[in-house]
This record gives C-alpha cells, structure tokens and sequence, in this order.
C-alpha cells in the first residue's frame, strides 16, 4: 500500500486564522477545506492537487497550533488538550512530508508572539520555506509586506497575496516552480487519475478516522475520543494493488436536534453532498455498543443515495467473551436493527489494531463489480418466468386480477436498474416489486448495491 508521494508536496503552516484553508481552497480550486473565523477549523492534514503550468502539484492544508493561556500566564486547561497535541504532530508530520513549506502569517495583524514561536520552530528544519503575507486585498495592505518588522521571523520579506481574491497567487506558485526547480523536482504533467470514491460515514467516536488511518497504514487523521474531531470531510488517495482509490472521512452525523449551527452544520451538509458524490459507502459502526437511532438513521442516509454499501463492524476487539457463533450472532442482531440493508455486506474489524481492515478492500472490488452487472435480455426472460411460476404477480389496492406482465429489461447500472412492464392499466404491487428484488438477488447476487426495479403500464 502506498500514498501518492510521486508530485511535488507543499505544506501550508501558520498559526490559526492566517488564511491557511482559504489559500488551499484557491490552489485547489475548489472548496475542499471548511473556511471559518472560529480558530481550530482544520485540526487534520488535507491533501488536494493544484494544477500550474498544466503540471500537478500538490498541496497540504494544516491545522493551526495556538496555546490559549489563563490570565496567570498558564494554559487554560492546564495544559496542551489531545486536539491541541494531535494538531501539532500533524503539522510536524506535513513538513516531515513536505519538499516546501509555505509559511503563512496575516499581514493585517502584524508580527504575533505566535507567529515569533512558529518562526523559531521552522528556522530549526532544512527545507525551502517561502513567507507568505496574506489578506493583502489592498494596495496599502500590500506595501505593508515592506515593514521591517517581518524580518524579526528570519526570513526576510514575505510574499503578499490575496488567497480570497487571488491576488499574488500566480506570482506565488511561479516561486514554488522556482523552488522545485532547485531541488530537481518535477511536477507531474496534468491528467485524471480514475479512482473509486470511498465514503466513510458513521456516528461520533465510531472509528472513521481510525479506520482511515489503518487503511492508510500511517497516522493521516487525528483520532480522539471527543465528539467531532473530524469537522470536515478529508480526502486520501492511496492505492493498493495497482488499484487506486480516494478516501474520504466525513464529519460524524448527530441527530437533527443537536445540530447547532456553524461548523457541525456545515459538516453536515457537506456529508450528505459527499454522499451524492460517492461511488461506494462504508457505514461504520461501534459495535461494543447497542445500535441507536443515530446508526438507522445513517444507514437509511446511505440507502436512499443508491450508492454500494459495507457495514464496517468496528472495535471487535472490545467485544469479550466471543466465540466461533459471535459473528453470526452480532451479524442477525445488526440485521434486525437495520433489515431494510440486508443486501449489505458486513465486515467484522479492529480499525485500531488493524484487524480485517485489508479485507475492505477486496470487499469495496467486489461491491463495485455488483453495481456495474448487467444481465443479458435472455437471461432476465428465463428469471422472469422462473419468478411468475413461483408467485404470480399481485396488482394493486382494488385489482381483482392479476396483472400481466410483458417483459422485464435493464435500464442501467450503477446501481442496477429494471423495468417491469404490465398490461395497460395494470400496476404491481409493491410487495411484489420486493419479491422480484429478492429473487434477483438470489440469482445474480448484487450484493452490496441497492437494486431499482420500476413498472410500467405498456401504452
């Protein structure tokens, strides 16, 4: 297994609210990081390719690291949090990575005291660092890029830019070229890499981030036992066994009612358009604890976007006293909490000690197979009889017939899709429409894909 490592990295550092996210939104042209006031959004590294002289680079978004200090001078809490500790190993981890670093202060603000400690820390690494001065928007902003005071950082006068606007930004990556050039990079010439999407969805504390992280075989994501750690949706390209794919960890889901509004809200909503987005969803589950409304209602989530779908059974380690029947017992109790999945697979893991989470993904192969089937004219015929032998079709409230139906054909994939065509006038019943699923199923398989199955009057 192994990540993306081929195009040139740059690590954006700074302290918190410098401009960090909005910098990688703009190099990645698209709004992957969640930009806010409030200090602390981004707490994981994020990665997007940013594209330049028809080349690839790319791109590393860091959570700012900021001491907050009680009025006796002490920290707040009494000292560094897990986020706070979590926060600087994966700043420390992104310039480990990195070949440059774009180190980034606000040029409204001045020379901090945290941005003097920043400095002090990144004089100590032997990588190129360009300094960056950001919310140059104006032209007397810009001119403060002159002031003497930056030189206190140790790197001489920085670069202004706009990253909202985008002022300075070409002159900025033309720098980085120029810096890459030194050190004999190249960046990769500009083409689409095909790679499934992986959602990765469950609720707060199930071990989305720690699967990510076993997935990855390296710490990609801040694991905790704080609710929301993960705020917005983080991609990973990785590939394994010459396949490659892109994996994204999505803000744990509470219930409606415990959605406040800002940053949970946005992750939220951006969880539900990432799942319009995916190919293939993994629906992770604690399962050392009873399955709640919360874990339904995400399973629905992931049914109704007609997406594949696995059931990640997480922290199986927790779970004493098993036995060789565990697994089928945990696996009836899962399918009488959500039975409206039944067609999803269910994988038993430790995402912590890494147990069974190769397994995924030779599941996430298997799945995408099912989702693409497509089963030929002839076959779906001999199915159709075979089906109307063993049940014959049911009509609608007030029939008193049954209902005859023509032919039954395929109408796409992705997930699979039918249409069943009656006699004018003539509706099947929905109960029905279910047998036909099932029986499908039971011939072709399908597993891990949802299947559609319409019917039609024939005009």
């Amino acid at each position: 297994m192994t990540t993306n490592t081929k195009k040139p990295l740059i690590a954006i550092v700074g302290r918190t609210n410098v401009g960090k996210s909005t910098l990688f939104n703009t190099l990645a042209e698209e709004n992957k990081a969640m930009v806010s006031a409030i200090p602390g959004t981004t707490r994981d590294r994020a990665f997007a390719d940013c594209v330049w002289r028809g080349k690839l680079i790319q791109v590393i978004d860091t959570g700012g690291f900021e001491r907050k200090k009680s009025a006796k001078g002490g920290s707040a809490s009494g000292g560094i949090t897990a986020i706070e500790k979590g926060i600087k190993e994966q700043i420390q981890i992104a310039l480990d990575e990195a070949d440059l670093v774009f180190f980034l202060v606000n040029i409204r603000d001045g020379v901090l005291a945290e941005d003097l400690d920043f400095a002090r820390e990144l004089r100590k690494i032997k990588k190129p660092i360009i300094f960056i001065a950001n919310k140059a928007d104006k032209k007397d902003l810009m001119l403060r890029a002159k002031d003497p005071e930056w030189k206190k950082l140790g790197f001489g006068e920085p670069v202004p830019i706009s990253a909202t606007t985008g002022i300075g930004v070409g002159d900025l990556l033309e720098d980085a070229y120029a810096e890459f050039k030194k050190l004999k990079l190249e960046p990769q010439p500009a083409e689409k890499i095909d790679a499934l999407k992986v959602a990765i969805i469950g609720k707060p504390n199930a071990g989305k981030s720690s699967l990510v992280n076993a997935l990855c075989d390296e710490p990609r994501m801040i694991v905790s036992d704080i609710a929301f750690t993960t705020r917005e949706p983080q991609d990973t390209f990785i590939s394994y066994k010459d396949k490659n794919y892109l994996l994204i960890d999505t803000a744990g889901l509470r219930k409606r009612a415990k959605i406040k509004k800002g940053l949970e809200k946005i992750g939220t909503e951006r969880t539900r358009e990432i799942l319009e987005d995916a190919d293939i969803i993994l629906l992770v589950l604690d399962i050392s604890e009873r399955l709640g409304t919360q874990d339904k209602n995400l399973a629905d989530l992931a049914a109704k976007s007609e997406k594949g779908l696995i059931i990640i059974a997480n922290k199986w380690d927790l779970i004493k006293n098993k036995t060789p029947k565990s697994p089928k017992e945990f696996t009836n109790y899962i399918l009488s909490r959500l039975n409206f999945i039944f067609w999803a697979p269910i994988l038993f893991i430790s995402a912590k000690d890494k147990k069974n989470t190769p397994k995924i993904f030779g599941l996430i192969e298997e799945v995408q197979k099912e989702r693409m089937r497509e089963i030929t004219h002839n076959a779906l015929d001999k199915f159709l009889k075979s089906a109307i032998k063993r049940a014959k079709p049911i009509g609608g409230t007030g029939m008193t017939t049954a209902p005859y139906i023509h032919t039954m054909k395929q109408t796409g994939v992705k997930p699979p899709s039918f249409e069943v065509v009656v006699k004018t006038k003539h509706v099947l019943h929905a109960n029905y429409l279910k047998y036909l699923e099932k029986q499908l199923r039971k011939k072709f398989g399908f597993e891990g894909t949802p299947v559609i199955i319409k019917s039609r009057s024939r005009k």
